[in-house]
């Protein structure tokens, strides 16, 4: 949302939903690169009355360690019948995802899918 007027849009309908559902919403919130995020960063977004209501939990996803990371997706190489990739792309892989496993599941899945090659092999 890169504007005023896209965020109080985005409020109102995620009201509106919010009023009109019984079922449980789940809005993952996610800049990589600042860390730790404010609660003014999630109030621009959401109205506070709705964030701070007893029915909304937030949570705080940790960066996943270099060596867990490597695990993960040496296990998923594994399972999807993919050769390993070499351990100067595991370590890249970490870098540019700064420990995001979404984010380094979908380069995984976007190098494999054969739009990009790994350039340590």
């Amino acid at each position: 949302l890169h504007s005023r007027e896209a965020e109080e849009q985005f409020r109102s309908m995620l009201s509106q939903h919010i009023q009109q559902t019984m079922v449980p919403t789940v809005l993952i919130f996610s800049n990589v690169c600042e860390g730790r995020h404010k609660p003014e960063d999630l109030e621009q977004l959401i109205d506070p009355a709705l964030l701070y209501s007893p029915l909304v939990h937030v949570m705080q996803c940790h960066a996943v360690t270099k060596p867990k990371m490597k695990k993960v997706l040496e296990l998923i190489l594994k399972k999807e019948g993919i050769p390993q990739s070499s351990p100067d792309f595991y370590q890249e892989i970490h870098l540019t995802s700064h420990g995001d496993l979404r984010h380094a599941i979908m380069t995984l899945q976007y190098q494999h899918l054969g739009s990009i090659t790994d350039p340590y092999k």
